[in-house]
């Protein structure tokens, strides 16, 4: 039922499009983020070792999932047609504490998964995907987002199985590419993954309460 919603190619493409709609935005916004991924070395490099500079880059890391938070709300916005503007990238405060929480949970039940032969933690990585975009969109808590992408990708699993594959070939290529590829390939991506949750999401009342693994 649910395999039929999307498809890979369809999805790239209105990844593709969203980006050549808006990319001089998205150029600044990943030379933004590259910054920010490598302030933390910057720091280092100007002050040294001491307990200041390690204070500082523990600050300049958690940037990193602002970055990512901003990316994915601006990716929202493409989604939707909405007005895009670089400030969107910085307006996720509210959402940050949730996210880097929902993150770090994300990230140890996708790790404790992968120890357990693997497979547990592949299922567990695409069951909740898409919890960002339920707090980023609906304002949901941390857990009531997890509960909200384990509905929404009941049935299409085996595709999002295959879209995280090619997403992280194609930043592999991009990142090959001199880093430059990656000022398309991030976005592309980005916004291709939150055309899959509103579709996904699109159809939630049409989905079993009760989800299993499929």
């Amino acid at each position: 039922m649910a395999e039929n919603r999307f498809t890979i190619k369809e999805i790239l493409g209105v990844g593709w499009k969203g980006w050549k709609a808006h990319w001089p935005k998205w150029v600044a916004i990943i030379a933004i983020t590259f910054f920010l991924g490598a302030l933390p070395n910057v720091i280092e490099s100007l002050l040294g070792e001491g307990l200041f500079s390690k204070v500082l880059q523990f600050a300049a890391i958690l940037l990193g999932p602002y970055a990512s938070l901003g990316i994915t709300n601006v990716s929202l916005k493409v989604v939707k047609k909405e007005q895009v503007e670089l400030a969107d990238f910085f307006e996720t405060f509210s959402y940050y504490v949730r996210f880097l929480f929902g993150q770090i949970l994300y990230y140890l039940g996708v790790c404790l998964g992968l120890i357990l032969f693997i497979i547990p933690g592949v299922i567990f990585g695409l069951k909740f995907y898409l919890f960002p975009y339920f707090i980023i969109e609906k304002d949901f808590g941390i857990i009531e987002s997890f509960k909200a992408s384990n509905k929404v990708v009941y049935g299409s699993k085996g595709k999002l199985f295959w879209f995280a594959v090619l997403s992280y070939l194609f930043n592999v290529l991009g990142a090959a590419l001199l880093l430059v590829g990656l000022f398309v390939t991030v976005p592309v991506i980005a916004i291709a993954q939150a055309a899959i949750y509103k579709i996904l999401s699109s159809q939630e009342e049409t989905l079993p309460l009760i989800t299993q693994s499929k």
